[in-house]
């Protein structure tokens, strides 16, 4: 190099995703005067990327790899004294696989209502393949509940980092667990989830909920204003949850509203005097 040097180059990854990792084979340059700034990112002006900084001679400086797609680098030197410099080779590594952060029902959840969506969360954004498949499964027994083509309309979310499974049919009471192929979804440099191939690697239980009327005595109550209203009491037990989704269909136009605590809900409807 020369003196009064200040250069700046920025390397990015062919495809956009891969991350870069430069590594040093040699490096010397004056102490305290010339320096080589490393930045992780596609910017030399913001402070906060600034990852090395490394000046003098006689220690190759360790390897550095950037979190994205690029790595910028800034040369500076003053007016006298030069070295040999420095040389390094960068190089793109292999492109992560998306990993899941997150499921819905949890692995190891209990009491799932059966018409429940599953829902996976990527670390990054996935794509569906087709002509790979996601079984639902009974535990023990291993019975196929159902197998989903993760091209088909079941899945939604692609483009995304989530996505949704709608089975085609609720889930029967009992304890599942799910299997996806691996190769199912797909990172946009085309990368392949691993998938998920054990019977631990999602279980979860449902059951289903038949509920008809209510599990009290509806009663009609005077309220401050002098306006009728009528209420009931839904008792919180192994068969009604309070998590369950239900619908509740009454005998005439109402505005019904819920209340809810520990114990028991209290639905309550004003009553046309």
């Amino acid at each position: 190099y020369v003196d009064n040097t200040n250069y700046t180059e920025t390397y990015t990854s062919s495809d956009g995703v891969s991350n870069l990792e430069i590594i040093f084979t040699s490096f010397e340059v004056e102490l305290n005067y010339d320096y080589l700034y490393i930045y992780d990112g596609a910017t030399t002006t913001d402070p906060s990327k600034l990852v090395a900084t490394y000046t003098g001679t006689g220690i190759i400086p360790a390897s550095i790899s950037s979190t994205g797609a690029s790595l910028s680098l800034k040369f500076t030197s003053d007016g006298s004294v030069i070295r040999q410099g420095f040389k390094a080779t960068i190089a793109c590594l292999g492109n992560p696989a998306p990993l899941i952060t997150n499921l819905s029902p949890l692995n190891g959840s209990v009491n799932n209502a059966g018409t429940t969506d599953l829902i996976l969360t990527f670390n990054e954004v996935v794509n569906p393949v087709a002509g790979k498949f996601i079984e639902i499964r009974t535990v023990g027994t291993n019975a196929l509940l159902e197998q989903i083509d993760v091209g088909s309309t079941n899945i939604t979310g692609g483009g995304t980092n989530t996505i949704t499974i709608n089975p085609s049919t609720n889930l029967p009471t009992g304890d599942n667990y799910v299997l996806i192929n691996t190769g199912a979804f797909q990172d946009i440099a085309n990368a392949d989830f691993a998938g998920l191939t054990n019977v631990n690697d999602w279980t979860f239980s449902t059951r289903s909920i038949n509920f008809d009327g209510f599990a009290g005595t509806a009663l009609q109550l005077v309220e401050p204003t002098g306006q009728l209203g009528a209420y009931a009491e839904v008792p919180n037990n192994a068969v009604f949850d309070l998590q369950d989704e239900f619908t509740i269909e009454f005998n005439e136009p109402s505005l019904p509203f819920i209340v809810k605590d520990d114990n028991f809900i209290t639905i309550i409807m004003p009553i046309v005097a």
